[in-house]
């Protein structure tokens, strides 16, 4: 039987982890039936970002942007996301971005 699987996503940011920075964040192997994405952006969080995946770490494609907590689909092609950063800026005490699936 499957077990559910949540994982954190970081976001690129400084040392104290106060400050989103401009950049790629680590890639996550979502290979493990990854399903869904779930985004809580707290109301201090002042950074632009986007959510993106990639079949093969080559070619990125933008699944979500990271303006107001949500969630959604990660499509089953992708086997790895990562945050991007476009715009630094405070995280936020409760910013959280997270994949969901089964392995």
């Amino acid at each position: 039987m499957a077990m559910p699987n949540v994982e954190q996503i970081l976001l690129p940011s400084d040392d104290n982890q106060v400050n989103a920075i401009v950049g790629n964040g680590k890639v996550v192997n979502a290979s493990d039936m990854v399903m869904a994405y779930s985004f809580d952006r707290d109301a201090g969080a002042a950074f632009t970002g986007v959510l993106e995946g990639s079949a093969g770490g080559i070619v990125w494609t933008q699944i979500a942007t990271l303006a107001a907590s949500g969630e959604g689909v990660i499509p089953e092609q992708y086997m790895m996301v990562r945050a991007r950063i476009t715009v630094g800026g405070a995280i936020g005490a409760n910013t959280l971005l997270r994949y969901h699936g089964k392995s």
